[in-house]
């Protein structure tokens, strides 16, 4: 079984148009060997979710990640590439930041 059999299958029409929504972005998640999957962005009171579309099963997406709000870190873009963001989730704690996962 592989990972994507384990995500969450959801209608992107569906999910865009939830009451609690507040910003929709559709966007390409990079990965770290420069693949490119069409997805989008959703953004919720407290949550940010990334939608990977099915190429095969059109309209419908994987849940690729749910993250809190309060988690992001920080967020960064390159002078050369603007359009490319990075946002970085963890925690902060007396010893400073510590990174829990990186999305592109």
């Amino acid at each position: 079984m592989s990972d994507d059999d384990r995500k969450e299958v959801v209608n992107i029409q569906t999910w865009i148009n939830k009451p609690d929504v507040k910003y929709n972005f559709p966007c390409n998640e990079v990965k770290e060997n420069g693949h490119m999957f069409p997805s989008h962005l959703l953004v919720t009171a407290t949550h940010m979710y990334c939608l990977r579309e099915i190429p095969s099963r059109k309209g419908l997406a994987y849940i690729q990640s749910r993250q809190a709000l309060n988690s992001v870190v920080k967020i960064t873009s390159k002078k050369k590439h603007p359009e490319l963001i990075t946002f970085k989730y963890g925690n902060s704690n007396t010893s400073g930041i510590e990174i829990l996962a990186v999305e592109r």
